[in-house]
């Protein structure tokens, strides 16, 4: 591919530039690096600051050229280019070669090489990545959850009038209403004892219990799954349920909007007590959680709010139950068959992937990186149902009732494997997205963990210089470390974000923000030129911390490789299985408590050595004490997943 043999080209100019800004000379008796003469070394390190104008030149007009032909590479180019000016490489690469001529401190030019290097590896590791960009799989993923949304509610129709057409005279569908309305009264009745027995230990001396919470929250937890299913079985009844125009005295006008969608007309009585029975049971597991949490005041609440949801399904299961609905006629049955047959081909056309080619001529398949098959794969599954359901149609019109049922038994089943197959491509979709995160989190904090260690050797190395606080050189010294520290915290921040996005980690976003608090805390030390062991403490634990989440990270990766070979080899996997496992994140949180007591150690030390404690010792001191309580919280989730496990 014309645009892949570029992107090559380019990563192999980019990889030689970074051998020549990693090589020294060096001394063959000792087999140590030695530094040259700066003038010589500047020429070099402008013809590398040249040529990586150059190459940011070339890379603009092969993302021009690429944009038609070959977009994914396109794009890819495109995030190189976004990358290279978000780091500012040709801008540090100028300061080098500005540097290199004045001749300054060959040390701390050499660390700002090796950033500099680090900016260039990460553009590398953007040019090596071939997913799509995350905006368009985003796109790509909401697009197929609303897809499966539609096609869930097509299934559960279905199978509501596959219910009514077996139950001939209608009497099972009264029978399940006045199951499910005294299901409901007999659950207000025992959410009402619950929540009078949560109110009687919480204003008992002393407050609830740690047993009586746990035993309280078992019962409330087998409250929810019992509204839970009561919820599913109400909501199949009013599928079932004959449609409104099946009345004698409706007009031909409601004859033709019940063919539209159900969620486009107001819900039934039935349907109004399916929503109010799972607003219930998402209630009471609430309940269940604050119980478990030992949380009554928050307990109470929620019981009292499940009570409420309850007596709305109560109220309207007896308007259904009074309704006394009639058996559906044949004629009922057919329209309703053809109604979702309409639905069943629109979603197919929804489904069908762009053609080319000849007209009437589908478009070849496009393999998936993974192999798999795509999304398409569940269009003529869908395709297949509309035609058993347009045939149960026509046998409800002739009054073949066991014709039509076995037609819409075969729609069912068809629905389902279409089901399967969107799941099955949403998983892919997800698995993709989840390791183009993962590799862009990991170049960025490999970005992070070598900047922060070149500020922490130069901090050690200003602060051992002899040089006077009240020095301009030392001020301004201090000024750039300062102004660097904070630039990674921006960085850290983006991390954060992403993180937050994913939301199935507990402890890895946490240490996460308290290394962008601790830079800036450094940050502001430095900026007050005060580079002794406490501000070096806490840069040794930003760069521990970081050592720590790259680890992390790549443990991540090595998860996402075995779970896709158990896919691979037909094995089922946990596709909600958080980003990071249990394990992983007690090892985190450990580490982090390890600062914490160092931390404090260096702090107290401080304090006997110099009584006079400034402000910022006062702040490092009080962030310790937030630090610690923060552990400590994220230490109680921990356990509550693992309980939950």
């Amino acid at each position: 591919m014309r645009g892949q043999n570029m992107i090559v080209g380019a990563v192999l100019a980019a990889s030689s530039w970074i051998g020549i800004a990693q090589s020294r000379a060096f001394d063959a008796s000792t087999g140590m690096r030695v530094e040259p003469p700066s003038q010589p070394l500047a020429v070099k390190q402008d013809m590398i600051r040249d040529r990586v104008e150059r190459f940011r030149d070339r890379m603009f007009r092969l993302q021009q050229d690429l944009a038609a032909e070959e977009p994914e590479s396109a794009e890819r180019l495109a995030r190189a280019l976004t990358r290279l000016g978000e780091l500012g490489a040709p801008e540090h690469l100028g300061d080098l070669v500005a540097r290199l001529q004045r001749g300054e401190d060959l040390r701390s030019t050499t660390a700002l090489q090796d950033e500099a290097v680090a900016d260039l590896e990460t553009v590398l590791a953007v040019l090596l990545q071939r997913d799509s960009r995350n905006e368009n799989r985003e796109r790509e993923i909401a697009d197929l959850q609303a897809q499966m949304k539609r096609l869930e509610e097509l299934l559960d129709r279905q199978r509501g009038l596959r219910e009514a057409t077996r139950d001939a005279s209608g009497k099972g569908l009264q029978q399940r209403v006045e199951e499910a309305l005294r299901g409901a009264q007999e659950l207000l009745n025992r959410q009402a004892d619950l929540s009078a027995q949560t109110s009687r230990e919480a204003a008992a001396p002393g407050g609830m219990s740690a047993e009586a919470a746990r035993q309280q929250a078992q019962q409330q937890g087998k409250l929810a799954e019992a509204a839970a299913a009561l919820a599913e079985a109400v909501k199949q009844a009013a599928a079932q349920a004959p449609s409104r125009a099946s009345s004698p005295d409706e007009s031909e006008e409601g004859e033709r909007s019940d063919a539209a969608p159900q969620g486009e007309s107001a819900p039934s009585a039935l349907e109004q007590g399916a929503e109010a029975m799972k607003s219930a049971a998402e209630e009471m597991a609430q309940a269940a959680e604050a119980l478990r949490e030992t949380n009554a005041s928050e307990a109470e609440a929620e019981q009292e709010d499940a009570e409420a949801a309850l007596r709305r399904a109560v109220h309207a299961l007896k308007e259904a139950a009074e309704e006394r609905t009639p058996s559906p006629s044949q004629e009922d049955l057919a329209r309703r068959q053809r109604g979702l047959a309409e639905e069943a081909d629109q979603l197919s056309q929804d489904l069908r992937p762009p053609q080319s080619g000849q007209p009437g001529e589908p478009a070849p398949q496009m393999p998936s990186p993974s192999g798999r098959r795509s999304g398409s794969e569940a269009q003529p599954r869908v395709e297949d149902a509309e035609r058993e359901m347009h045939d149960a149609a026509e046998d409800l019109e002739r009054e073949d009732r066991e014709g039509a049922l076995e037609h819409q038994e075969k729609a069912v089943e068809s629905l389902e494997q279409a089901k399967r197959e969107l799941e099955d491509t949403l998983r892919q979709k997800r698995r993709e997205e989840r390791e183009e995160m993962l590799r862009d989190l990991e170049a960025r904090f490999h970005d992070l963990h070598v900047k922060q260690k070149r500020i922490n050797e130069e901090t050690s190395a200003l602060d051992g210089s002899g040089s006077s606080a009240a020095d301009r050189a030392f001020e301004l010294a201090a000024a750039g470390l300062s102004e660097r520290e904070r630039s990674l915290a921006g960085i850290v921040d983006t991390c954060l974000h992403i993180l937050e996005e994913e939301g199935t980690t507990i402890v890895f976003p946490r240490i996460l923000e308290q290394a962008s608090e601790d830079m800036r805390l450094v940050a502001d030390r430095l900026a007050q030129r005060q580079t002794g062991a406490v501000t070096q403490t806490v840069q040794a634990e930003i760069l521990d911390a970081l050592s720590q989440l790259l680890e992390a990270v790549r443990q991540m990766q090595e998860e996402e490789r075995e779970r896709q070979q158990q896919e691979d080899q037909g094995a089922p996997s946990d596709q909600n299985a958080p980003l990071l496992p249990t394990s992983a994140e007690l090892k985190l949180l450990r580490a982090a408590q390890g600062r914490v007591r160092d931390r404090t150690m260096t702090i107290e030390k401080a304090r006997s050595v110099d009584t006079e404690a400034d402000v910022t010792l006062d702040r490092t001191l009080s962030q310790t004490a937030d630090r610690q309580q923060e552990c400590f919280e994220i230490a109680r989730q921990l356990r509550k997943r693992l309980e939950e496990e």
